[in-house]
């Protein structure tokens, strides 16, 4: 079954709406003189007028009596639609502080909202100018946010998959396998420094694809080979990109090869499994696997069940394509093709995304492996 249509994402709704004012949490403020946005707080007048008042200017301090007063008097404050982007830049800055902040009656999954509106904030900053050393330098500090969030709070941070966006943009596309990655590499026991990597490379993996075009990347219905041909080259768009950026080498695989696969018939280069690296593996299952849960132009949206059991069909098609194309050129098939996706990656993922035993005979047809020993074997502390 489908999952429940939310036509776009909070942040979208935000800064594509005609509402002159955007509300913002109180509680991510801290006492400072803000100079980026000012802060309205709505109200009706003596003649029973609703307006927005302005509440402290940008060149106001701002102390913790004012935070106070305004949320004692249960009053929300209110940016204008144009800041937004100014506030949650001013988050991002400060995120570290602000997840660790314990406030009383606030929800996890608020903090998880916010921190998912940052990313989805700074990715589209990312696709409109990857070349700014200080995007990449963001990109960098919001991923080490993220890894000392999932490192303090695991079980908290794992209700992060619960808040991403089921429409598929190329930005929240990337902010979704960007947490899905980190939140499986902590759950496999990466190390810190090779989660960093990981989530760099897994939130830029598809940054080439702003060299590809809209016509393509929006077209309703399959594409045709000529612009297959464009869309197949977004990996190595991605590095042409990203030239001269201090992006760590195993990020660079990532969007390398992130649409590779283990038998060979994946692109731009055809690898196989023993030249693949272990965060591109781990890449690649992420994006297919959001990729069929979110709603695209020409399809609906799986249910995380039946997008795994799609899945499971890909790791069997790639090898009956490969098969068929075997015997056209007179080559006698291999019958020991490799699956698409890392049998130990794919078992592991599954267990993952549980709980423990909901997905059992999923896991029964697939080949055993051992994900630690495909860490162990793997080159990522080269």
């Amino acid at each position: 079954m489908a999952k429940p249509i939310k036509k776009h994402h909070q942040y979208i709704q935000h800064i594509t709406s005609s509402n002159k004012y955007v509300g913002i949490r109180s509680w991510t403020l801290s006492p400072s003189r803000i100079r980026e946005f000012d802060l309205y707080i709505f109200h009706y007048d003596h003649y029973n007028i609703p307006r927005y008042v302005l509440y402290r200017g940008k060149t106001m301090a701002l102390t913790n009596s004012h935070i106070r007063r305004v949320e004692a008097l249960s009053k929300k404050l209110f940016v204008k639609r144009k800041e937004y982007k100014a506030y949650l830049q001013y988050v991002e800055q400060r995120l570290h502080e602000v997840l660790a902040r314990e406030t009383p009656g606030l929800k996890d999954q608020e903090k998880q909202e916010l921190v998912y509106e940052t990313a989805v904030n700074l990715t589209v900053d990312l696709l409109d100018d990857p070349r700014a050393g200080n995007n990449i330098d963001r990109a960098s500090n919001f991923v080490q946010n993220m890894i000392s969030y999932i490192t303090n709070r695991p079980d908290t941070a794992f209700s992060l998959i619960d808040v991403l966006s089921i429409d598929y943009y190329t930005y929240t596309h990337c902010v979704n396998v960007a947490v899905l990655s980190l939140l499986f590499g902590s759950y496999i026991g990466l190390e810190e420094r090779n989660l960093k990597e990981l989530g760099i490379g897994a939130i830029l993996h598809d940054i080439g694809k702003i060299k590809v075009g809209e016509s393509i990347l929006k077209k309703r219905g399959p594409l045709n080979e000529e612009e297959w041909e464009v869309m197949r080259k977004h990996p190595e768009f991605g590095l042409e990109v990203l030239e001269g950026r201090p992006i760590p080498e195993n990020a660079r695989q990532v969007i390398l090869q992130h649409h590779e696969r283990c038998n060979g018939t994946g692109y731009p280069f055809g690898l196989l499994a023993q030249d693949i690296h272990l965060f591109s593996k781990i890449v690649m299952v992420m994006d297919c696997f959001d990729a069929l849960t979110t709603i695209r132009p020409y399809q609906h949206a799986f249910s995380p069940y039946d997008a795994l059991l799609k899945m499971q069909e890909f790791q069997s098609d790639y090898k009956l394509r490969l098969v068929k194309k075997q015997m056209s050129l007179g080559i006698d098939p291999d019958i020991t093709i490799d699956d698409a996706f890392d049998p130990a990656i794919f078992e592991q993922f599954i267990l993952f995304l549980g709980p423990k035993g909901r997905y059992d005979r999923l896991i029964k047809s697939q080949k055993r492996g051992t994900i630690d020993l495909l860490v162990a074997d793997s080159k990522i502390g080269a």
